[in-house]
């Protein structure tokens, strides 16, 4: 979410305490590559859930 909100990787590290390495990997594999489909995807969970989904 720091990244989604516009953060550098190092602002980012500061906030978690990961290294710069371990930063990059982390966001190598978990950064959406499309953000607009991501946020959708999360608007839709949040839509399930909030209508009883999962439970």
């Amino acid at each position: 979410m720091l990244d989604r909100a516009g953060n550098d990787l190092l602002s980012i590290c500061d906030v978690t305490g990961r290294s710069y390495q371990s930063a990059q990997l982390i966001m190598k594999h978990y950064r959406a590559r499309n953000s607009a489909r991501a946020d959708a995807a999360i608007d839709r969970l949040v839509d399930f859930i909030g209508r009883g989904g999962g439970v």
